[in-house]
């Protein structure tokens, strides 16, 4: 709970003293006239000094309190900061600790929260939702509701987990989403209705996951992103932008991929010279030549893991380089067995640390 500190401020009064000073004698009547009203200046002037430097010590106690003493705003930004900075995503939670979570306008997707026995449980108010993580079934998975267990289709083999999960509302329907640990680093996100009391099989989808753990959050049914991974040990991977479609499964939004990497250390660099076109600031190729040596260093940027790939050098020319033949030439020989990442590196390209080549 945010905590708030009230302390009122103290603010100091002065008060102003007026005397007259009375001297005996008739015959000094004008001299002491005079001496009277310097008096009487004089008392004034220092009354005057007494209140301007009260004043300043008001206005100083002030400044220095208000200094002090945070606002509620403030105190409430360096408490949500906190918040943030010490939660810990990778906490397991025992049953008890788990509190009762619903949708709102605001809150459309629930993520599943992992458990001591490395189980994903989700209280809700329809009943615990629980995804066994116990010995693995070759294409099939257990999700429970309460004491209803329900066996369901998932792309899963036989060493394979279910590493993520989210309850997602969209078009009044809800879902869940899944995400399964395949051989050679591979993921598949796997898709299911909830719904009068029951649990049914939607669809999945290979190589794909929600890209909540490698950075976006995944809040929103109408934009998402989902990541492809490469495997294999491959550096990089790409992530695409998604929303929730009408049968429930992720439909995609564009048809350009973004390039990540999971070390930012690492740098890419081509066997041969290349020969591409450099890109202007909205995005397009221009009709400028760009040769890359083996000497330019560059990061790879986007896709559209079809006709090019767009790259940045250190000196920060971004350059589209067609991959059209090296696409066609894999999906020619290798069919369903197609692999985009080992079809870009068909074209020579090398990294900094670790000479990746999925070929």
């Amino acid at each position: 709970m945010k905590t708030k500190n009230i302390l009122a401020a103290a603010v100091a009064s002065a008060m102003i003293i007026g005397g007259s000073l009375v001297l005996g004698g008739c015959d000094r009547e004008s001299e002491n006239e005079e001496e009277t009203v310097e008096a009487t200046e004089a008392t004034e002037i220092e009354t005057e000094k007494e209140t301007e430097e009260t004043e300043t010590e008001t206005e100083q106690t002030s400044v220095e309190e208000s200094e002090t003493v945070p606002t509620t705003s403030e105190e409430t930004e360096e408490s949500v900061q906190t918040t943030e900075t010490t939660a810990d995503p990778y906490k397991l939670y025992t049953f008890d600790e788990l509190e009762v979570e619903s949708f709102t306008d605001s809150k459309q997707v629930l993520p599943f929260h992992a458990m001591e026995d490395y189980s994903l449980a989700l209280k809700t108010d329809w009943g615990q939702f629980l995804i066994s993580n116990g010995e693995a079934k070759v294409g099939k998975i257990d999700i429970a509701l309460g004491d209803m267990v329900f066996e369901l289709d998932c792309e899963m083999d036989d060493v394979g987990s279910t590493a993520r999960a989210y309850l997602v509302k969209s078009n009044d329907s809800i879902y869940i989403y899944t995400e399964s640990s395949l051989m050679d680093d591979y993921e598949a996100l796997n898709v299911y209705e909830f719904g009068n009391g029951s649990i049914s099989f939607v669809g999945s989808m290979e190589g794909m996951d929600v890209g909540a753990y490698l950075g976006e959050p995944f809040t929103d049914p109408g934009s998402f992103e989902l990541v492809d991974a490469a495997g294999m040990g491959s550096p990089m991977f790409l992530a695409g932008r998604f929303k929730v479609g009408d049968d429930g499964m992720p439909v995609a939004t564009s048809n350009i991929w973004q390039f990540r990497d999971y070390n930012p250390d690492i740098r890419y660099f081509f066997e041969n010279d290349m020969t591409g076109y450099a890109v202007d600031k909205n995005g397009n190729a221009t009709t400028e030549e760009k040769t890359v040596t083996p000497e330019d260093m560059f990061l790879l940027v986007e896709t559209d893991q079809e006709t090019y790939i767009d790259i940045q050098t250190d000196a920060g020319d971004i350059i589209r380089i067609d991959i059209t033949e090296a696409v066609k030439y894999e999906r020619d020989e290798l069919g369903e067995y197609f692999n985009f990442f080992r079809a870009i590196f068909r074209l020579g390209i090398l990294d900094n640390l670790t000479t990746y080549n999925p070929g």
